[in-house]
């Protein structure tokens, strides 16, 4: 069980409506409720409250742990933050991989690439040709409040 001066129950509220948000812009557009269109083009600030909501907590940690200890453990601070995150962003992939294959046969490769830390999008991805667009044009259309790419 964790410290009551560890746990701030008001965040766990935060990063509801930062899941929210995230789950609405990932969503297909809604044209009947405009209510429900602002949350899908706007969505995209879920993932800064998750920022703002990490380094925090991340600043939290680190002093609550110098004001018990006196001092910091980086190296103990990281590896209880990895074994933290680790196993997670292992499992979902191959519980992804268990449920739907590897239609292309590459999935495998990248699993194993993910647990090295090796994985990098393929040239012609989208997420790679949305980087280079997004570093040439930088910016938002003029006829919506949406990014170009």
């Amino acid at each position: 069980m964790t410290s009551p001066k560890l746990y701030l129950a008001p965040l766990d509220g935060l990063r509801f409506f930062a899941f929210l948000a995230v789950f609405f812009h990932h969503m297909s557009d809604f044209t009947v409720s405009a209510v429900l269109d602002k949350m899908h083009n706007y969505g995209w600030v879920g993932v800064e409250l998750f920022f703002l909501i990490s380094s925090f907590l991340f600043f939290h940690l680190l002093d609550a742990e110098y004001v018990k200890t006196g001092g910091i453990g980086v190296r103990n601070f990281f590896v209880r933050r990895f074994l933290r995150i680790y196993p997670l962003m292992i499992l979902f992939p191959i519980a992804m991989l268990v449920i739907h294959g590897s239609p292309d046969g590459n999935g495998y490769f990248r699993l194993a690439g993910l647990a090295l830390f090796l994985d990098t999008p393929s040239r012609g991805s989208r997420a790679t040709t949305c980087r280079s667009q997004t570093q040439r044009t930088c910016g938002r259309s003029h006829s919506s409040s949406r990014f170009t790419c």
